[in-house]
């Protein structure tokens, strides 16, 4: 009986890796993770660890077809990518067992560790170039692999720009050369084709450089692919997928790695977090909390485990607002706040177990009952803000957070920002979950 295949599936040509942080291991995950069924074909084993690659055994060449041709026979792939190759003969392998299908292909071009061990030796990179480069829809170069493919030094823009047009000239359709620090602040990943060059551009993050990156990128835009989507947009979401790794990492001994589920389970948590935003908004209201309403009204705002962004972050349309002697709530909606939203995703650069916050009014009587509550206290004085700050309303949130947590690892229960011209006292509550902010505004409102 013939079955035709009705789910997108993506094969994985690479290393394994003992630790799950890249390699294999990785990609499956990344791949199954956006809805894509993984297949895989183990090059080599390693022996490594997020401090740094030990110990590689290659697996037979013909071991390395067999895995491809009898995946191909069977499964069939909607998108290819490879990662570790470690020699020429493992690379025609490769070349050979994909020479009869017209299947997009993501290279990732790992070529050395970080730790200075060799993923591909001379034979391979030339035979990479030769025979896979050509097939190439998509090159995924981070800054120092691009340095070796092409023999130059990249310290700039357009010396990484040159690069790619460089592994362009090799036969590659397209090139994204990742991990471009050139700007104290913020990092870029460059994609390179006949049409031109995208940018795609996040803040940098000091100490956050995860192990497994590049396998994850390569592995989710091969994902995207096979799920139909252009080159574009693919790289556009596998990027989006990394970035949120970046940010929300797994924490080891030898420093951190990819989390390749972080953005599955991000989207299980929307109708969880929605949920108890509205239960929790509601109690506010039938306990008519209208002594803490300032006159700008409240928000209250839960974000996703993985938020990145205030499209992320739960909070009331509209406000809450005071109404003579009674609160009114609005539609709880995600995106909807811009204010308490951007300074709660501002703190959680600095301490991940924040994840609500609500602002209410700042009174002598509500900042004694604060203090009586022994509740952990910090403040933003709006006088210290820098006038380039203080002119952009989004730029003091991140000012206020980056003030209040210095020299902080846990961030205060509550933040008074004083005011200043045309900007009213505030108190923003802090706290790790809905239920745990309900109950920090509950405890002050009960002592008014």
């Amino acid at each position: 009986m013939n079955r035709k295949r009705n789910y997108p599936s993506a094969m994985t040509i690479a290393g394994s890796d003992p630790s799950g942080g890249a390699g294999i291991q990785a990609d499956v995950l990344t791949i199954e993770s956006t809805g894509v069924h993984a297949t895989s074909a183990v090059t080599a084993l390693t022996v490594q660890n997020t401090f740094g690659v030990r110990e590689v055994v290659r697996t037979e060449p013909r071991i390395v077809a067999g895995q491809i041709e009898s995946i191909m026979e069977d499964i069939g792939a909607d998108g290819v990518k490879t990662g570790m190759l470690v020699d020429g003969e493992i690379v025609r392998a490769v070349a050979d067992s994909l020479r009869d299908y017209d299947i997009p292909l993501v290279i990732d071009p790992v070529i050395r560790s970080s730790t200075g061990h060799t993923l591909l030796d001379d034979t391979g990179v030339n035979e990479l170039k030769k025979s896979l480069l050509p097939r190439a829809i998509l090159v995924t170069p981070n800054v120092r692999e691009a340095e070796l493919l092409c023999g130059i030094s990249i310290g700039n823009e357009n010396e990484a720009l040159k690069a790619a047009s460089e592994i362009i000239e090799m036969g590659a359709h397209a090139v994204l050369v990742t991990g471009c620090h050139f700007e104290e602040d913020r990092i870029m990943d460059l994609l390179v084709d006949e049409n031109g060059v995208r940018e795609y551009e996040r803040k940098f993050i000091p100490g956050r450089d995860p192990h497994g990156t590049g396998c994850m990128l390569s592995a989710a835009i091969s994902a995207y692919l096979a799920k139909g989507n252009d080159l574009f947009d693919a790289v556009e979401f596998g990027t989006s997928v990394v970035n949120r790794s970046i940010r929300f990492p797994l924490e080891t001994k030898g420093g951190s790695m990819v989390a390749p589920l972080n953005h599955l389970m991000n989207e299980a948590a929307r109708y969880p977090v929605m949920k108890e935003v509205r239960e929790c908004v509601r109690e506010l209201e039938t306990k008519n909390i209208y002594e803490l309403i300032p006159e700008v009204a409240s928000n209250f705002v839960t974000t996703l485990p993985y938020a990145t962004g205030i499209e992320e972050a739960a909070g009331i349309e509209g406000r809450i607002v005071r109404l003579k002697d009674r609160v009114h709530a609005h539609i709880p909606w995600y995106g909807v706040s811009d204010h308490v939203a951007r300074f709660l995703l501002n703190i959680q650069m600095y301490d991940r177990s924040v994840r609500s916050s609500m602002n209410i009014k700042l009174t002598r009587d509500i900042r004694k009952i604060c203090e009586e509550l022994d509740l952990d206290i910090a403040f933003a004085p709006r006088m210290e803000e820098p006038i380039s700050s203080a002119e952009e309303e989004h730029r003091t949130m991140d000012w206020a957070a980056a003030y209040v947590m210095e020299g902080r690892d846990k961030a205060p229960d509550i933040v008074i920002d004083e005011g200043g011209v045309g900007k009213e006292p505030m108190i923003r509550v802090l706290a790790d979950s809905s239920r745990g902010l309900l109950e920090k505004v509950l405890s002050i409102w009960r002592e008014l």
